[in-house]
């Protein structure tokens, strides 16, 4: 078995898994009558996860394909995600999550300076000042 069928095998066991806690989840009287409950997200969400998972056990596969073994670009990334963490409460949401974005848009390869600076910027505001 490939290492993207034990991956899938994995997730599958993990989405049935969260599926039976979420069916345990206690909706309250209110939750009972009504179509959404505090259980229908996380049901929906393992019902998808099995889906997926099911998908890639027994989709059919061409080879498997190599890895260089670089772990850099990931350790960088998870660099950047504390660097974010940190900067959050300091920072507030805008700055980092700009900084965050145009980093790890760089780290995966992304050279073009336009495209760093502007995808990570919020769009404009359409609030009005009434």
């Amino acid at each position: 078995m490939t290492s993207h069928r034990w991956a899938a095998l994995f997730f599958l066991t993990m989405s049935v898994a969260y599926g039976v806690v979420a069916s345990d989840l206690e909706t309250g009287s209110a939750g009972a009558q009504s179509a959404w409950s505090a259980r229908t997200f996380p049901l929906i969400l393992a019902g998808a996860g099995g889906l997926l998972s099911l998908l890639l056990l027994f989709a059919p596969t061409a080879s498997e394909p190599e890895w260089s073994g670089d772990w850099s670009r990931a350790l960088l990334l998870c660099g950047l995600i504390s660097l974010y963490a940190f900067a959050l409460p300091r920072l507030g949401f805008s700055l980092p999550t700009v900084a965050f974005l145009a980093a790890g848009f760089r780290t995966l390869g992304e050279r073009r300076k336009r495209l760093l600076l502007l995808v990570p910027l919020p769009p404009p505001s359409s609030r009005s000042t009434c």
